[in-house]
């Protein structure tokens, strides 16, 4: 069982000088190391599970810092690897997510600083669902490695500036009616529906190009291209379906951890 359980965290702890050596227990692995909750906003009601079939790739999700700073969390090693992968289960990203509560992302770091070269290194990290709180003690689940990336300069801009135009996509006529429609089972072949559903995309367009965006746009153009409208219609769509989460409060380098 220890064996299991120091493979699980030895990438973790193997970058300590010595401050924190898994200490074996009754109950599994205890280590100290820095994490935060993974919050979720709710899905639109009145949406199909992934609109437009957006979302090519399930083994990645956004995340946003409170003062706006934006990741990307990726799977280390994809759900689709069959065989030798650095990996603890078969279910992609999206899937725990958007199925599983209380879970947390642990990693080494206390924050995220800048090289030397000012760019941010991608911090190495586990995703565990919390099991058990008990006595300063948080027992937990692996789920799978992933790495965790600051977004930076303009693309950064670009994330915040599709995320304040999705809460006004969330706010339009258009996805008000759909969410009047609730949560039950949906005919999304019926007339009245695909009317609304296709007046998601014009919506989503027009808000795009909105004078507000325009500064965000034209910063990120030499990183991302000068088709970059495209490319911001797709940040909104995503976010505006939930496709992300918040970060929550940042635990401290003394919070303990316990590998059930």
């Amino acid at each position: 069982m220890l064996d299991i359980h120091e493979g699980r965290l030895s990438e973790l702890e193997s970058k300590r000088d010595g401050d924190n050596q898994g200490i074996p227990t009754a109950r599994g692995l205890q280590v100290s190391l820095c994490g935060y909750k993974l919050l979720f906003p709710p899905r639109p009601k009145g949406l199909p599970a992934n609109p437009w079939n957006i979302i090519k790739d399930k083994d990645f999700v956004y995340m946003r810092e409170e003062d706006g700073v934006w990741y990307i969390i990726h799977r280390r090693v994809s759900s689709a690897s069959s065989s030798g992968g650095d990996f603890l289960s078969d279910d992609n990203l999206c899937d725990i997510v958007h199925r599983d509560e209380d879970l947390r992302i642990i990693h080494l770091e206390s924050d995220f600083q800048p090289q030397a070269d000012g760019i941010y290194p991608t911090s190495n990290s586990l995703l565990v669902k919390v099991l058990q709180e008990e006595n300063d003690v948080t027992y937990i689940q692996p789920y799978m490695h992933v790495n965790v990336t600051p977004l930076q300069g303009s693309v950064l801009d670009i994330f915040e500036a599709a995320y304040q135009s999705a809460k006004q996509l969330m706010n339009s006529v258009t996805a008000r009616a759909l969410a009047d429609l609730g949560d039950g089972d949906i005919d999304l072949d019926l007339p009245a529906y695909k009317t609304l559903f296709d007046g998601l995309e014009p919506e989503i367009r027009h808000i795009a190009k909105m004078e507000e965006n325009e500064a965000a746009l034209a910063a990120a153009r030499p990183t991302t291209g000068k088709d970059n409208v495209v490319l911001f219609e797709v940040i909104i769509a995503l976010l505006f379906i939930g496709h992300f989460a918040y970060m929550g409060t940042r635990n401290s380098v003394t919070q303990r951890w316990c590998v059930d």
